[in-house]
Parts: C-alpha cells; sequence; structure tokens
C-alpha cells in the first residue's frame, strides 16, 4: 500500500533534489516513507545508496560502547567530540566498503552504527582526549583511503540515507552527545568536499535538542534543513491516493474521489476542512481518523463515512494524540502533563489574559517572573500546535510543524485549544459557533541567537523551580486521612510526573477503577536511564504500580495489597507512598515487613513524604536520589539486623 499510495508532492522533489542534508518533521509526518521511496528512486538513478535505520538495540549497543570507551566521562561534548571521528571513520568505510576496497580494517562493517561500535571496541577504554585523538586519527586515515578511492573510480554519486534515530536513542548527555557527534561528522562530510551526500531524517525534538545543546548547530545544519510540512491540498492527495489504491478507482481529481467515500456534511471542501479540523495535519493521525470512522460505517453496513462516524472514533484518538504530544515534547517543554490539565474543561476559546492567569495557576503568584513564564508557556503551546489564535472572526491559526513562530501576544487576542484535543479535554465547543482551522507552516526552521536560547532554558529552569515550589505548598493543605486520599494520590502523581518526566510516561491514577484489583497509580516505564533499566531488568517491571496511603502508620494489609498487584508486566516491585517521616532509617516493624517480602523474592520500597519531597530538585538529582534509595532497600532494610535471625 505504501509504495503504491506515495503521493510525490513537491516536497518530495525538494528532498530527491539532494540539496538538503536533514529533513525534519513530527510524528507521524512521514519521514519514513519519504526515506523508502527516496532509497528505491536514488537506486533507479545508478546512485550508490547507503541506507540505515538502526533498530533499538543497536543504539543501545552504542550506548554501551561509548560508556566503556570513555569510561563513564559521558558529558555531551566529550561523547559528541569523541562520536564526530568515530562517526566520520564509520561513513568513510561504508563507502570504502560499498566500492569493494580490498584490505579495509576489520572494525569495518555492514552497517554505519556496527562500525561505529567496532571501532571505539579497538579504541578504548581510554581518557576522553586520547579516544578522541584515537578516533580522529582513524578518521583521518579513513578518509584519506576514500579520497583516493573516488578519484579513481567512475561511481555515481554517493549517498548516505539515515532514518529511525528516534528508535533506542536516550534522551540525556549520552544520546544527545552520540546524536550531535553524527551531525558533526556529517558535516565534516559535507565540508571536506568528498562528493558524498548526506540525508537525515529527524524528528523535530530530537533537532530542537541538538539545535539547543551545540554552539557549533550554525554549522553542522547550516541551512541545508528541510521542515516536513502538510497542507490541506496535498493531505487530500495522500488520502484519494489512498482510496484509488484500496477500491480500485480509476484516476480522478482528489475531490471527485473524496466525494465518492465522504457524504452528505463531509463531501466537498468544506467536508474535508471539517475532516483536518479534528485532528492535526499529518498524514498518520488523518489516515488513523478515517480508518476508525470507516470502521463505524462497516459496522452500519455503509462503504461511505459521514460526520457522526468522525464522532464516534473521535475520542480515543483525542486522548492518543494528546498523550503523543506530551511524550514528543515533554523533553523540550518540561511538566507538558500539568499545563495540559490546565485546559481540563476549560472554556472553548478565551482571551490571551484568561489562558495567562490559567497558566499562572501553575507556576504561582502574580510577579514580572511569572508574567514571563505565562508568556513563554503560552508561545510553546502555539508552537507545538496545541493552540491557535484567532486571525478573523472565528477564524484560527495554527501551527502543525513545530516552528518557533510566535504571535504577538495582544491581551485581548482570542486562542482556542485545538479540536483534535478537545474530547480529551473535556472542552465543548458551542454548536452553531463557527469554528475555521487555519495552518501556518513555515518553510525553514529559525535559527535563535545565543541569548534567546539561554534565556527560553532560564525561564524553563525558572518554572522548575516554581513548579517545586507549587507541589510543596500543596502538600501542605493536604489533610491526613480518607477524606483528602483522593488529593494526595494527585499530588503523588504530579511528583512522579515532575520528578522523572522523560523516565515514566502515561502515570495513571486507577486506570481501572472497576477491576479486581484497583491499582492506585500506574505508570509505564521507559527504561531510559540506569535506575529505570535497573527497574525493569532485574525486576521485571515494564509498568511500575505505586500504592498510595495517605496516613503514617503502614499495616500488614498495605504490605500485601501491594505483593496481591506483582507480577506479569508489573515484575516483582512495588512501591507504597505514604506520609511518614523516615529518611533517617525505617522503623523495625517496617523492616520486618520488607525482610519478610523480600524473603520470597518480592521487593517493595517505601517512598515516605520526606523522600517524595525530596525529589521536588532536577531530574538528574531524582534519579540519583531514587536508585541510592533502592540501595537502601536491598542492602539495609532489607536485611536482618546484627542479633537478628535471617
Amino acid at each position: 500500500m505504501l509504495k503504491r499510495a506515495f503521493v510525490k508532492t513537491p516536497f518530495y522533489d525538494q528532498v530527491a533534489s539532494l540539496a538538503f542534508s536533514s529533513v525534519v518533521g513530527r510524528r507521524g509526518a512521514g519521514k519514513s516513507a519519504l526515506f523508502l521511496q527516496l532509497k528505491e528512486d536514488l537506486l533507479q538513478k545508478g546512485h550508490i545508496v547507503l541506507a540505515a535505520a538502526p533498530n533499538a538495540s543497536a543504539f543501545h549497543g552504542l550506548v554501551g560502547a561509548v560508556k566503556r570507551t570513555l569510561a563513564d566521562e559521558c558529558s555531551y561534548w566529550s561523547v559528541r567530540e569523541c562520536m564526530r571521528h568515530a562517526w566520520m571513520a564509520a561513513f568513510c568505510g561504508q563507502v570504502c566498503r560499498a566500492l569493494h576496497l580490498p584490505g579495509l580494517p576489520a572494525w569495518v562493517e555492514p552497517a554505519a552504527i556496527d562500525s561505529a561500535i567496532s571501532l571505539l571496541e579497538t579504541v578504548g577504554p581510554l581518557p576522553f582526549h586520547n579516544a578522541a585523538y584515537a578516533c580522529g586519527k582513524i578518521a583521518q586515515e579513513m578518509e584519506e583511503r576514500l579520497r583516493e578511492a573516488l578519484a579513481e573510480s567512475n561511481a555515481q554519486q554517493v549517498v548516505f540515507l539515515l532514518d529511525g534515530l528516534d528508535e533506542g536513542w536516550i534522551e540525556g548527555d549520552l544520546g544527545d552527545g552520540i546524536l550531535g557527534g553524527l551531525f558533526a561528522g556529517a558535516a565534516d562530510l559535507r565540508d571536506h568536499d568528498l562528493g558524498v551526500r548526506f540525508v537525515v531524517f529527524l524528528r523535530d525534538n530530537m533537532y530542537r535538542i541538538i539545535q539547543d545543546k551545540d554552539r557549533d548547530s550554525s554549522r553542522i545544519f547550516t541551512s541545508e534543513v528541510l521542515r516536513l510540512d502538510w497542507d490541506d491540498v496535498t493531505l487530500l492527495e495522500l488520502v484519494a491516493q489512498r482510496l484509488r489504491v484500496a477500491f480500485n478507482i480509476d484516476s480522478e481529481k482528489p475531490l471527485d474521489v473524496w466525494n465518492r467515500f465522504a457524504k452528505n456534511e463531509l463531501s466537498g471542501k468544506d467536508g474535508w476542512r471539517d475532516v483536518l479540523s479534528r485532528t492535526l495535519y499529518r498524514p498518520r493521525d488523518v489516515l488513523e481518523l478515517l480508518n476508525g470512522a470507516i470502521q463505524v460505517a462497516q459496522r452500519s453496513r455503509r462503504t461511505e463515512i459521514v460526520a457522526s462516524d468522525l464522532g464516534e472514533s473521535g475520542q480515543s484518538i483525542s486522548a492518543r494524540r494528546l498523550a503523543d504530544l506530551e511524550k514528543e515534547y515533554n523533553s523540550v517543554y518540561p511538566y507538558l502533563g500539568a499545563i495540559f490539565r490546565a485546559f481540563d474543561s476549560a472554556p472553548a476559546a478565551a482571551s490571551v489574559q484568561d489562558v495567562l492567569l490559567r497558566l499562572r495557576e501553575i507556576h504561582g503568584p502574580a510577579s514580572t517572573e511569572a508574567s514571563k513564564l505565562g508568556t513563554t508557556l503560552l508561545q510553546a503551546l502555539y508552537c507545538i500546535g496545541f493552540l491557535g489564535f484567532e486571525v478573523t472572526a472565528g477564524s484560527y491559526k495554527f501551527i502543525y510543524d513545530g516552528t518557533d513562530l510566535a504571535p504577538d501576544l495582544d491581551k485581548n487576542a482570542r486562542v482556542v485549544v485545538h479540536p483534535c484535543f478537545h474530547r480529551a479535554l473535556t472542552i465543548v465547543w458551542p454548536s452553531g459557533v463557527p469554528l475555521d482551522i487555519l495552518c501556518d507552516v513555515a518553510d525553514e526552521y529559525g535559527e535563535q541567537s545565543p541569548t534567546e536560547k539561554s534565556g527560553n532554558q532560564e525561564l524553563l529552569s525558572r518554572l522548575e523551580r516554581t513548579r517545586a515550589t507549587d507541589l510543596r505548598k500543596r502538600l501542605g493543605n493536604i489533610e491526613r486521612g480518607v477524606r483528602q486520599a483522593a488529593e494526595f494520590e494527585e499530588w503523588v502523581r504530579d511528583v512522579l510526573c515532575f520528578a522523572f518526566p522523560t523516565d515514566l510516561s502515561n502515570v495513571e491514577i486507577k486506570p481501572d477503577p472497576s477491576g479486581v484489583k484497583r491499582r492506585d497509580i500506574i505508570a509505564t516505564n521507559e527504561a531510559k536511564v540506569a535506575v529505570w533499566q535497573r527497574i525493569l531488568q532485574a525486576y521485571k517491571a515494564s509498568q511500575v504500580v505505586f500504592e498510595v496511603k495517605n496516613y503514617d502508620q503502614l499495616e500488614p494489609s498495605d504490605y500485601n495489597q501491594v505483593v496481591a498487584y506483582l507480577g506479569r508486566e508489573f515484575g516483582s516491585i512495588g512501591f507504597i507512598a505514604y506520609r511518614g517521616a523516615r529518611l533517617q532509617g525505617l522503623t523495625p516493624n517496617e523492616r520486618s515487613h520488607l525482610q519478610s517480602e523480600n524473603s520470597y523474592g518480592r521487593t517493595i520500597v517505601l517512598l515516605p513524604e520526606d523522600f517524595l519531597l525530596r525529589l521536588l530538585g532536577s531530574e538528574s538529582n531524582a534519579r540519583t536520589r531514587l536508585s541510592k534509595w533502592l540501595d537502601k532497600h536491598t542492602r539495609q532494610f532489607s536485611q536482618p539486623r546484627a542479633g537478628q535471625r535471617a
């Protein structure tokens, strides 16, 4: 289907011209489809194409190789500089291998990422500067061999295509340094005029991280970045082509094909725009919405869809789109989950001033600093397509591609949450009131100045501090006992989201309230860093369960309750959050219960109130504290005391 229904838009022609080294787009924007089609077309033209889409295990293998080589000296710049040369050597080795050069080093393997791993294993472990120097020498030797080979060869142009870098990518200095080194190595390949083209298909949030972290980003990206965007015309062409292939429709104009499939209010241009108002301008989102509508229509024995079919499939899609948006941009704009919840049951449309007041509830009392933070958040929500601004009566402009174009913030301007998120946030648009969605897409990324970057980072740091202060104040207003147990559950959830925004995802309170086992909080373990990888590997917990008790003294039934929740994807570890103060050491009673469960191969970790408060620092500090606290449970709390029977 993908091959037969591929639409070669003008954008594809730009990519195929090889004038751009980076194609950047958001989730579901069609990067992988472009990658596959471009690979096929370049091969047909006789180019040497080295295409790779590394899987998660390959990236994890590279992470391990870097850590061993640099002996855990893994700051962003140490990893970036070492990997810059390792990638350059791997790229050159790949081309030499494609040209069938004899006598290549043993580390040159069929895939570039495998070559980089093997190269690092031959170099390290070494101090950072020595490792970077060794990799640099190897890269220089391979470059000289490649230059000689290309001068003697009559081969067509060599093109590297790289996709799927988000598979296995681990956010943080280590993963970001590997990615930054890749772009720096690709830039060296370009700048050394070897005649080798390089095209990377990259997610927008990953691009932003490197652009923000790397002081050399203006050189490594230059102006060769192309943003992958869609409008109503190209999306209609895509859907029409899918319909032609699926239903064997002869070639017709896209709108005519659509009218054969969509009836009543959904037909014509206005009907198509109604469809797009319910989703984001991305192929994956549009196709998912229409596929859901088709299933609803088929249950009614119809082959065409009507507006009510879209409504029935929209609830679950709306929740997934909001969760996707949080996951996609949480590393760039922290605490998106809490920010989104500020709009729950909000008015469908409001003034900028009203929205700023709503956002202010997140980060504290009115002040000049709070006002700046509110403005920054409002602009960020616009840049990721969550909010739109009214341009004419009933017409709202949205950005779908992640640009940094922010509107002038007139306090009286009208703002609306994108309709595709309305159902997830229980927002109701008044019937009879027009809502026209306009798409605003920029062709290129604007380069932020160092001052702007540091200013934005400073504001985000302030937001982190004010969010922590707010959480501390909230706890003081929650009384112990049954009456405010729900409030304490919400507070614990918000602390977990604050402390581990990228480590835990989909953090839910009582996700199955009607089930036999009504777990208080469940979170998905993303296993991106050591402590959560340890919880996954040692305790087999891909889903992590937190039982929450709004009182000081735990009862035996509390431990038994957590144990009953364990097993299968929940593994052999569970957490109990409660109102005790235990940082100086657990009570003999608590130790006794932990020792008892540990003897049966289960681990319960107690999270007293004062420990949860200590998680309200930076994300890296929270990870360190949790790792040490887990060590205490394993080495001290779960072990018999001197003079006590084992």
